[in-house]
């Protein structure tokens, strides 16, 4: 059974006291084992008064174990010797002295000075140990106990962050990381039990860089204030927390921040409940300059997998140039949104997010510009007001933009309206989009899910005219001639796919293009996948050919392409022919030189039959059927052509029974496709070899 505090100070001060100037002995030694108090346990006490005699008395008390409040683990072998003591009836106060200590969570002994002050009328007791050595640097410890309350000042100054880590550690906390720099804190503790009541705790970093083992998080040369302060408040905590980074750069995968000239703040108040590991935090502002400033309430489950269970957001001003590449981008790598080179413009409004998806969002747009690096769209001028909830309340939003591209296809100034109600958007009204020198109307447009894995969307319009020399030039293309028109028909979009329903009609060069069963796969991806079934119905080769260094053909031409499958636009297999159709009755001409083209498509392996001698005196030839076949597979074009030629091979071109006659004959079936692309563009650049 211990011994009360009470019985303890009173047997301590009746020794100082008998042992004072007139007593004969030099020296008292006083063995009481356990003492407690209501704020504290110490055991193995033994109390020890010297230098009576000699008018310089001296204290010494020594104590094999002691738990102060608020400390998990106890500080053993305290010595602690007074050098300075002053005593009397009422007081004992010990001006100058030393100690030291240790504890298993400690790496080495400490040791410092020591002054203490205890008043018997208040049962007060003031500690101060100064000039610590701990983790590098120096700590000083302030403390006040008395009957009812408690409260501790511990300040450290120059602590190496690595070591400071290495101390952390030993608690369980912080494993796994390593750190340099120097580290400045305060932590002020005070209570009326043996738990704290209120703590704050103040810190400054200098030049500190950290990581973990993984690298996965990271800090350097991060110059921090940082500060907290909680307040027991029943069950829970009140919170209180500021940080202002002045300098430095934080990585935690995949966010990269960089501290700019002005410093990062972010303020916070709210309460922890340890026992439902939640903190609502009431109210933060996190000001990011000139990026963004956002003010809001949040509430965060902390167990093994911290979440976000509730956030109002109210974001005062966003720049969007620093907001996607510092919370944007990191996020976005794989998506979408997250290859663009060009991001400008602000944002400014509020969101809402609870049980595990948003619920609203109200937001004005102002001057925004995105373009994506690999040219699939881009946007200028953006700006408008999205208002959404997943309420059932009907809302409407407005965009406006100056200009966009979307595949490297120019798009004119536009105002779209939309309405939605919950996760669905619709076309409040018609939307007519400038595209090259025409218009793209959409009738209607849906959007179910939108901004989830889940998206899907629907739309029909119609192209008005486009001139195709337009066309080809913003994609790249050889220039064409003509016009690029037609019907869109019920496009709609589900789980990544999407389908083209119907057919669509494209009017070129004489004849009608159409496309059927077309699916695209990922459309925005980074790897879209493609697949149709084209139809070519009395394209008049005269037009065609005279778009480009082909040689001149008259006549007409129809035949497909099935099963197209494409691969990040690149052709991977598909079952071509194109041929004079049966009932073709134009007329019927083919150059000399569209003759040698045609004769050296497939890299020598289609060899041309063209007679000599007075042929070479006309300019072109009459035919009777002209015509291609290419079954693509595994890189390879299995070739034909419209009929079998008696000497072998298939006709490329039947010339007419009555002269002059001439015909092309290939001989090759099998052409790599890679060569016969290079070939045909050589040939539509009028690079083809020359007949002699």
């Amino acid at each position: 059974m211990g011994v009360p505090v009470s019985l303890f100070r009173s047997v301590v001060l009746f020794v100082l006291i008998a042992a004072g100037p007139a007593a004969a002995v030099d020296a008292l030694r006083l063995s009481l084992g356990s003492v407690h108090g209501p704020q504290w346990s110490a055991g193995g006490v033994v109390v020890t008064v010297s230098g009576l005699q000699t008018g310089a008395p001296a204290l010494q008390v020594q104590a094999a174990r002691v738990r102060l409040p608020g400390l998990g683990q106890s500080v053993t072998h305290l010595r602690l010797t007074c050098t300075q003591l002053h005593w009397d009836a009422s007081r004992i106060q010990c001006r100058q002295g030393t100690f030291t200590a240790t504890s298993p969570e400690l790496p080495a002994p400490l040791s410092g000075g020591v002054a203490f002050d205890y008043r018997q009328a208040s049962a007060s007791l003031a500690v101060s140990l100064r000039h610590v050595a701990f983790a590098g640097g120096a700590l000083t410890l302030e403390a006040h106990l008395s009957r009812t309350s408690w409260r501790a000042d511990l300040r450290g100054t120059g602590l190496q962050a690595g070591k400071v880590l290495s101390q952390l550690q030993r608690h369980g906390l912080m494993k796994g990381y390593t750190g340099k720099g120097a580290v400045d804190l305060q932590l002020q503790v005070g209570g009326s039990g043996a738990q704290p009541g209120t703590l704050r705790l103040q810190a400054r970093t200098h030049g500190v860089d950290f990581s973990n083992a993984s690298g996965t998080r990271a800090g350097q040369d991060l110059n921090i204030d940082a500060s907290a302060e909680l307040t027991r408040e029943g069950t829970g905590w009140a919170v209180h927390t500021a940080l202002h980074a002045r300098k430095g750069q934080v990585y935690d995968d995949p966010l990269y921040l960089e501290v700019p000239d002005r410093p990062i703040a972010l303020q916070a108040h709210g309460r922890w409940e340890p026992t439902r590991k939640r903190l609502r935090v009431a109210g933060f502002r996190w000001e990011h300059p000139g990026v963004v400033d956002a003010r809001g309430s949040a509430e965060l489950a902390l167990g093994k997998t911290p979440s976000l269970t509730a956030l109002d957001l109210r974001v005062v001003q966003a720049r969007l140039a620093g907001l996607y590449t510092n919370y944007v981008q990191p996020w976005a790598l794989g998506t979408l949104g997250g290859d663009l080179d060009h991001v400008a413009g602000s944002l400014h409004g509020h969101v809402n997010y609870r049980n595990g998806a948003l619920q609203s969002v109200d937001m004005h747009l102002a001057d925004v510009s995105v373009h994506d690096k690999q040219g699939r769209f881009g946007l200028k001028g953006l700006a408008g007001d999205l208002d959404w909830g997943r309420d059932d309340v009907q809302r409407r939003s407005d965009f406006s933009w100056r200009s966009g591209s979307l595949y490297r296809i120019p798009l004119g100034p536009a105002k779209i309206a939309l309405q939605s109600r919950g996760m669905r958007f619709s076309l409040h009204e018609a939307a007519r989009i400038p595209v090259l020198d025409g218009d793209l109307l959409i009738d209607k447009a849906t959007i179910e899910d939108a901004g989830t894995p889940h998206m899907a969307w629907d739309f029909t319009g119609v192209l008005t005219p486009v001139s195709l020399q337009a066309f080809t030039k913003a994609v790249g293309w050889m220039p064409l001639s003509g016009e690029l028109s037609g019907v869109i028909p019920d496009v709609s979009y589900r789980n990544g796919v999407l389908t083209v329903g119907g057919v669509l009609l494209v009017r070129v060069f004489g004849g009608d293009i159409t496309m059927r069963d077309v699916t695209m796969e990922r459309p925005f991806g980074l790897v879209p996948r493609l697949q149709a079934n084209i139809r070519v119905d009395r394209i008049n080769l005269d037009t065609l050919t005279r778009t480009f260094s082909f040689g001149s053909i008259q006549g007409l031409l129809s035949g497909h392409v099935r099963n197209l499958h494409m691969v990040d636009w690149q052709p991977v297999s598909f079952d071509a022919a194109f041929a004079t159709p049966p009932d073709d009755h134009t007329r019927h001409r083919i150059s000399q030189k569209a003759l040698n083209t045609l004769s050296n498509i497939g890299g020598g392996g289609v060899g041309g039959v063209l007679s000599r001698g007075f042929l070479r005196l006309f300019q072109d030839f009459p035919y009777d059927r002209l015509g291609i076949s290419c079954r693509l597979h595994d890189g390879i074009c299995d070739m034909n052509g419209v009929a079998p030629a008696k000497q072998g091979g298939y006709y490329i071109v039947k010339g007419r029974f009555l002269p002059p006659r001439v015909d092309v004959i290939g001989h090759a079936h099998e052409v790599d496709w890679n060569t016969l692309v290079q070939q045909l563009k050589a040939a539509t650049r009028g690079h083809g070899p020359t007949v002699r």
